[in-house]
């Protein structure tokens, strides 16, 4: 991952205007140590199903991970719990029918070189080499589970991906509503990316807040240090690609694309549109307490139920020795 500068301007306020093909959006910085108010939902405790040394044991992290701690695998880590601070307990996840559908990444010529999604085992889907197609359903694979030893790579790009474009539209069969959670990962947590909400349409929702990851500053060409604009370190890395830098994440609410700001009513949203000029290394999924049974669904998008991410038969370990 590399920092680029952009048109930006540094200011001190937490949000500022965005225009993408005419639409007015507002901004808004969900990362710890920003100005203004908290934007994501703190996290108290997460349990991890960790493959080694075999058989899989169940991990509780009662604290964030220090930097020191450096766990490389070469098979699924599976997140199956997430404690918030505020009491939620988040074990049902959304990511049973996901759409991938390409923007500027399916347009750009030449396609950018070192783009790619890597599997627990280092195997890798790259979109210069093995084209548009197999990419998208390496992403849709990549995110229908809870792994976060699977995720989308941004590394050694070239040519750039055009800044100002979205990469990608993310989208669920099942919508989110105002109080469910996203799950956002991004490998050593030091960069940026723009989450834009998405009708059941798959357009962008006018009006809505963007939800920009990462950059303290709201400065494209400062860099952050690692973990310091993610809620969560894991302590985990995949054993063959950047094997020094962990996985970070952070819980927000998706009522944060209608909050201060926005001028769009609340309403379900069925996916995301990634603008990743920060060439972060993402995963993302819905989680919750409640059945997504329950949500919209969007029909062009076929599916079945979000089922627990649990595997039985394990152990527990609680990782800060209390």
């Amino acid at each position: 991952m590399k920092f680029i500068h952009s048109q930006w301007v540094l200011i001190p306020s937490i949000a500022v205007l965005w225009s993408q093909a005419g639409l007015a959006q507002n901004i808004v910085l969900v990362a710890p140590g920003a100005p203004g108010p908290v934007n994501f939902s703190p996290i108290a405790e997460v349990t991890i199903i960790d493959p080694e040394p075999g058989p899989p044991t169940t991990v509780v992290q009662t604290m964030s991970q220090p930097d020191t701690v450096n766990e490389q695998r070469d098979e699924p880590v599976f997140v199956e719990e997430i404690e918030l601070v505020n009491g939620d307990v988040l074990t049902i996840f959304n990511f049973e029918g996901v759409d991938v559908e390409l923007q500027n990444l399916g347009t750009q010529t030449p396609a950018p070189a070192g783009i790619g999604v890597i599997q627990s085992d280092g195997t890798t889907v790259e979109l210069s080499v093995d084209g548009p197609a197999a990419f998208e359903t390496a992403i849709e694979i990549a995110f229908q589970d809870p792994n976060i030893n699977t995720y989308l790579f941004y590394d050694a790009i070239s040519p750039d991906p055009t800044e100002g474009t979205p990469d990608y539209d993310l989208r669920f069969r099942f919508g989110f509503l105002p109080d469910d959670y996203i799950f956002v990962q991004e490998r050593n947590g030091n960069t940026f990316f723009e989450l834009t909400a998405l009708d059941i349409n798959g357009d962008p929702i006018v009006g809505a807040n963007v939800l920009r990851f990462g950059d303290v500053d709201f400065d494209d060409s400062t860099a952050n240090a690692p973990f310091s604009v993610y809620d969560w370190n894991t302590g985990f890395a995949n054993s063959s690609l950047q094997n020094g830098q962990e996985f970070a994440f952070s819980i927000v609410e998706t009522s944060l694309f209608f909050g201060t700001g926005a001028t769009a009513p609340s309403q379900p949203v069925f996916g995301f549109r990634v603008d990743n000029d920060g060439e972060a290394d993402v995963k993302v999924f819905g989680a919750s307490e409640d059945s997504f049974l329950n949500n919209p669904i969007n029909p062009d998008i076929p599916g079945s139920a979000p089922i627990p991410g649990t595997i039985s038969g394990s152990v527990t370990q609680d990782t800060t020795g209390d």
